[in-house]
């Protein structure tokens, strides 16, 4: 199995699935306004300590560095792999002024606190509602996360994941209750430090039932966090810890495939951001067809899926064509914005595994079928 990629890792009781780090380098105390964060923060008041950090950091999490120091070491920061974004604050009459060409991983400098905590808050939220990087596979590559997988090039990996899929929706005489607390347990160990999200996990524990799970699964919690998380990094193990879920959001898209009305054509959108060797194998590959191992969040709305990338600096926007599907058994994709917190987004949401065919690329704009 290990030649396709599929992880059958061991579980680490004390791993951290989360997506981000906040690294903060600052003289001063951090502020009572970044208290959501306390969690996932790491202070800093040192530019050598900070860096040594950060060049000994092994995860796929991503850091979002925060400088209210050593702003002249910009560049040196920005070469560290292990950062994903870099947020700068002007210090009284600070005159800063960069390039943005040349500093990709810059989001600033802005003029006060709040509003570079509101935009923090908004990225960090990108990194639980949208893939910020995706990864095409084949058989010669091993990338921790793979969200698209490259068909043409990796048939074995993708005809084994539906068919673990299947198994995990479809295990015969599975006793829910006993699934669901093998989930509540493993979800207790991965938040064992945060009383926030305990508090939500035991909620889930007395009110999660198939009549509100597509509800849990739009709240912003632990849930969509942790299920995502597994399916792209393909952890096995950690996957069958959310057999229960993964059960009742499959019958949750039977039973509306059977009473939702689509006409078709139906066209949806996604934002996203992509590196740039992703794109540039999807650019040079020409038609082909790609798998989505997540679950993929998508709007009716153009203009709410643009919002997603608002201003990265690289980002594609996925217009994706259905055309009619007759089999109104089960369809690979659901209507939930009745039962979402932000209905105006109009989410339509696909089931893991969904398979699209490219048709074409364009300047920032990637059509599917």
């Amino acid at each position: 199995m290990e030649k396709y990629n599929l992880s059958f890792i061991e579980l680490d009781e004390n791993q951290n699935h989360e997506d981000f780090v906040i690294v903060w380098l600052s003289l001063d105390d951090v502020p009572n306004s970044t208290t959501n964060f306390k969690n996932y923060l790491k202070k800093y008041d040192s530019r050598e300590a900070c860096m040594s950090y950060i060049r000994n950091f092994r995860s796929e999490r991503k850091i979002f560095l925060v400088l209210f120091m050593d702003v002249e070491y910009l560049s040196v920061f920005e070469e560290l792999l292990q950062i994903q974004s870099i947020y700068i604050l002007k210090q009284h009459d600070e005159n800063l002024q960069f390039n943005k060409q040349d500093h990709l991983k810059l989001v600033g400098p802005f003029e006060n606190i709040d509003e570079l905590i509101n935009r923090l808050r908004k990225d960090i939220l990108l990194t639980y509602t949208s893939d910020i990087a995706i990864n095409t596979s084949s058989l010669n590559e091993n990338k921790i996360e793979q969200s698209l997988t490259n068909l043409h090039c990796n048939t074995l990996t993708i005809l084994w994941y539906h068919y673990f899929i299947c198994y995990l929706i479809k295990y015969p005489n599975s006793d829910m209750e006993k699934l669901k607390q093998l989930m509540i347990k493993q979800c207790r160990l991965e938040y064992e430090n945060n009383k926030s999200e305990l508090i939500k996990i035991n909620d889930f524990d007395r009110q999660c039932s198939n009549k509100n799970i597509l509800n849990w699964y739009t709240k912003d919690s632990f849930v969509y966090r942790l299920l995502n998380k597994a399916f792209r990094t393909r952890n096995m193990n950690f996957i069958c810890q959310f057999q229960y879920f993964f059960i009742g959001l499959y019958q949750k898209f039977q039973e509306l495939s059977e009473v939702q009305e689509v006409i078709y054509p139906l066209t949806v959108y996604r934002g996203q951001n992509l590196n740039i060797n992703d794109l540039k194998r999807l650019q040079s590959s020409g038609e082909r067809l790609i798998s989505i191992n997540t679950f993929l969040s998508t709007s009716r709305s153009e203009e709410v899926a643009r919002s997603f990338i608002f201003d990265a600096p690289l980002s594609v926007l996925f217009k994706i064509n259905i055309k009619n599907i007759t089999n109104n058994r089960f369809r690979p994709f659901i209507d939930i914005s009745r039962y979402s917190s932000m209905p105006y987004e109009q989410e339509i949401l696909f089931f893991a595994g969904t398979i699209f065919s490219v048709d074409s690329i364009q300047h920032g704009l990637l059509n599917l079928l």
